[in-house]
């Protein structure tokens, strides 16, 4: 196999030879007086190897790795003609072949036909007749583009060679496993290749898998499987589906997995609630092998979804693992694995189950179970609460429970959330609500308390929620609504175009209460955790100042207060770039108590 032998109708013919590498030449003479000696003679018996081939209309060309070229003419060319039955750049993969036919057009009995390729490619005539045949065509193992050059020629000395060009096979969008159902389905594998393939089915799977049929479609290839039903009773099977191109070679394979056909109960069966309370439930799920479970809320799925179903295909997550069937107790604030539990008394609860593979995989049916928690005991006993010192941002709350109150929560939401829970969800959820960890309510073990609520929003309307339990674990919720006063102080016309001077108006929003205006440099009043604190050091300036002026604490507070509508502020040699803050609020001049929240404004000194 040294190459080819090109034949002519006059009898002669040529050899192509592969082309093997030349002896070295001899050295040259060596050179008087130091000069590089003459270059040797080039080695001989070196052979070019043929690097392309060019079929115009009326000559092909051959091109050689030496940089030369020859062409032949042919005559009555046009008398005899060749046609494949594949197209023009039909995929080939590395090391695979590709069978093709083709047809011999104004030939003879004694029309002869040969094919070779280039590059690494090879070709090969399977079956011929003088008139038509196939040809095998074998792809390099590193793969690549190809073409292969097919020559006839015919009894009386016409001549025909065409080629025709190969691209590199590729097969994508195949996954490694494709799982079915037990029952009898069609399966489709989408593929997107540019090859000729062949679609092998074990011989032992063929009893309950087949190839339906193929469909192409702008290199995309849709497998259509007919899969029979899995039998009750018989095992999880599999196939492996392989791809292989004309000489049976596997270019491809992917696997076809059938989920064993598990006995199925009535679906009223399933899931059984046995007992249910105000805080826990035992429920039985009659499902065999492994199975996952979850107990979720009504109102989270009415809330973030738009209804069960759409909980089910988007968000669901089943949560806990179990061996089926398998009796549960669950019950607010216990643990199963390392999912806790959560019930709220009167409140509507799914139960969804369903059984799963190793892969975690849905087998069969999500089954689902409905059920209403009960109604907490109410107790006639609470708490009594005062309401005092209500400001913009803050008020106090003073509470007194009945002896037979175990502990009690606080909590003050706004107004319109309140009702918000109450029309969306029931008082059963806000006093779920209240009492919950995260909530950020006082817990108190049934003593009484005072304390000032803060961070409040001015003029706005909020809700003070106690929830009492008694001794015997009964509830009342009370609720006592409040509004907070508008800010106390507006701070308007602000100049600090003069340098080291600040000036600017406060106007209060009650103009017959007396107020006092301070200001301190925004790092002095970092120091400050709260207004209690704050008010205090304004009365410890007012107690250092005093003898210096020659009054007391309350004289100065009294001759620094200030009472009207409207108060002209300025702050002289201010240190520029420094943040200095303004702040006001009223207070009592015969005690020197403070009587609203304190309200602030910073400004950059110039």
């Amino acid at each position: 196999d040294e190459g080819y032998i090109v034949k002519f109708s006059d009898g002669s013919e040529i050899t192509l030879y592969h082309g093997r590498d030349g002896a070295d030449g001899k050295d040259g003479a060596d050179g008087k007086d130091g000069e590089d000696g003459a270059d040797g003679k080039d080695g001989v018996g070196g052979a070019c190897v043929l690097e392309d081939i060019e079929i115009t209309e009326d000559k092909v060309t051959f091109y050689l790795s030496d940089g030369t070229s020859f062409s032949f003419y042919f005559a009555n060319y046009k008398a005899l003609d060749i046609t494949f039955d594949i197209e023009e750049g039909i995929g080939c993969m590395a090391g695979t072949s590709v069978e093709f036919g083709y047809t011999i057009i104004g030939g003879d009995d004694n029309t002869c036909i040969e094919c070779f390729g280039n590059g690494g490619w090879s070709a090969d005539i399977i079956s011929s007749t003088p008139s038509e045949g196939r040809i095998m065509v074998i792809a390099p193992d590193y793969g690549g583009q190809g073409k292969v050059v097919v020559l006839a020629t015919s009894g009386t000395g016409s001549v025909c060679m065409k080629s025709i060009r190969f691209d590199e096979g590729v097969i994508t969008d195949v996954m490694d496993m494709y799982e079915v159902d037990w029952k009898s389905t069609v399966l489709q594998v989408v593929l997107k290749t540019n090859v000729y393939y062949n679609v092998r089915i074990p011989e032992e799977a063929t009893s309950w898998l087949s190839l339906i049929d193929s469909r192409s479609s702008l290199r995309e290839d849709v497998l259509r499987f007919d899969v029979a039903t899995n039998l009750e009773g018989k095992p999880a099977r599999s196939a492996i589906v392989e791809l292989t191109d004309a000489q049976g070679k596997v270019i491809k394979s992917f696997e076809i997995c059938q989920k064993e056909h598990l006995p199925e109960m009535p679906t009223d069966t399933v899931i059984l609630v046995t007992e249910v309370g105000s805080n826990n439930v035992t429920f039985t799920i009659n499902i065999v092998g492994e199975i996952l479970f979850t107990v979720v809320d009504k109102a989270t799925v009415d809330m973030y979804y738009n209804g069960l179903e759409e909980y089910i295909n988007l968000g669901f997550v089943l949560n806990c693992s179990a061996e089926g069937p398998v009796n549960i107790e669950w019950y607010n604030g216990g643990k199963y694995g390392n999912v806790d539990m959560r019930l709220r008394a009167d409140d509507d609860y799914y139960i969804i189950a369903e059984r799963y593979d190793d892969s975690n995989n849905v087998e069969g049916e999500i089954y689902i179970q409905e059920f209403r928690t009960l109604p907490k005991p109410v107790t006639e006993a609470g708490v009594v609460t005062e309401l005092s010192n209500i400001m913009s941002t803050s008020v106090n709350i003073s509470t007194t429970p009945d002896d037979s109150i175990a502990e009690y929560y606080v909590l003050v939401k706004d107004k319109q959330w309140t009702d918000m829970v109450i029309d969306g969800y029931g008082m059963s959820m806000l006093q779920n609500l209240v009492s919950y960890p995260t909530a950020g309510s006082w817990h108190i073990m049934g003593e009484p308390y005072e304390d000032k609520w803060t961070d409040l929003s001015p003029g706005t309307d909020y809700c003070c929620l106690v929830l009492a339990i008694d001794n015997e674990g009964a509830e009342n919720l009370t609720i006592t609504n409040f509004r907070t006063a508008q800010f106390n102080f507006t701070f308007n016309n602000i100049d600090t175009s003069k340098s080291g001077l600040i000036s600017l108006d406060i106007i209060p929003a009650d103009s017959t209460t007396p107020y006092i205006v301070m200001n301190k440099t925004i790092d002095y009043m970092g120091q400050f955790e709260n207004d209690d604190e704050l008010h205090d050091d304004d009365i410890a300036y007012f107690e250092w100042s005093g003898p210096f002026w020659g009054q007391s604490a309350i004289e100065a507070l009294n001759s620094n207060a200030n009472i009207g509508e409207v108060r002209g502020y300025t702050i002289e040699d201010a240190t520029p770039g420094v943040t200095y803050v303004v702040y006001a609020y009223h207070v009592d001049l015969t005690t020197g108590e403070r009587l609203s929240d304190i309200d602030r404004c910073e400004v950059i000194a110039n």
